[in-house]
């Protein structure tokens, strides 16, 4: 899926889209696409990682914990390296995913076919009824008390309560980790931010959870008529809060507060529980 080879699987893709539409074949496309592109930075950065954590304990001093040796040293020329890297390959892999996509639009004749692909299946609507239409004489569903404006509004209040709520959930946190309380004990002022840093995670993790209901509830709200509409909004909502609820600390820390170790410590925090952890539960649970 890095080369040409990816047309080895066209069998495999267009069996998809023969039973299920070009919609789907097009998402499995991508979803194979993903993760094989995701390799080449899966290596590289374990490679990095791994000499971060050798040069940690090398430069480790007398009386210190590893965890400071590691984030102290991490911050690196090999960073830039890797950062560059990443520059190049995202380039890369999006160049690569539209070349795919245009070949399977050639070949499956897309071209003209997306209001016909997108709105063959309708979904249920609510406070709807069914009237014979005056000029046509033909049963047409009709939408009760359509208020588009008030619909507007009220899913605008929605999202923009979810970002506030978002907003007050992160402050606390973020608020003790920078007061960065200081104990006698050494250990203790580490394990205070460890469990700033946690909290700050599980409240990501949580909310980016809630998200998805709140995000189909507004959706569900707009009653749409179409699958394809509604699918597009929940994936805006949806990512657009996520968006908001996942970066906003980082952004901060990072451009605000410009505390490199803040962002070291929410990173490991995030990265630790949603892709250790969360994997683990729903291995065990799925």
């Amino acid at each position: 899926m890095l080369g040409d080879s990816w047309i080895d699987y066209f069998s495999f893709i267009q069996l998809i889209a023969n039973y299920y539409g070009e919609k789907y074949a097009f998402y499995m496309t991508f979803l194979m696409h993903n993760i094989a592109w995701l390799i080449l930075p899966a290596i590289t950065g374990s490679g990095l990682f791994v000499y971060q954590v050798i040069q940690g304990l090398d430069l480790q001093e007398k009386d210190e914990y590893f965890i400071n040796s590691f984030f102290k040293n991490s911050d690196d020329r090999n960073n830039f390296v890797y950062m560059f890297f990443i520059g190049i390959w995202s380039t890369c892999y999006m160049e690569s995913w539209k070349r795919k996509q245009n070949t399977l639009r050639f070949m499956w004749g897309i071209e003209g076919r997306e209001q016909e692909i997108n709105n063959n299946q309708e979904i249920p609507q609510m406070n709807t009824e069914w009237t014979i239409g005056v000029q046509s004489g033909k049963k047409e569903k009709k939408i009760l008390e359509a208020e588009p404006c008030y619909y507007q509004f009220r899913s605008l209040a929605l999202v923009v309560f979810s970002v506030v709520f978002s907003f007050l959930v992160w402050w606390l946190p973020m608020k003790y980790l920078k007061s960065q309380k200081e104990f006698e004990n050494p250990l203790y002022t580490e394990l205070w931010d460890l469990f700033w840093t946690v909290c700050y995670a599980l409240c990501m993790l949580g909310l980016n959870k809630a998200f998805l209901f709140v995000a189909q509830y507004i959706v569900k709200l707009e009653n749409h008529k179409y699958l394809s509409d509604y699918e597009d909004s929940l994936v805006n909502k949806t990512a657009g809060l996520m968006l908001f609820n996942s970066f906003l600390g980082l952004f901060v820390a990072a451009f605000y507060d410009e505390k490199f170790d803040y962002v070291q410590k929410l990173l490991a925090s995030l990265i630790i529980f949603k892709m250790v952890i969360l994997n683990i539960i729903n291995l065990i649970y799925n």
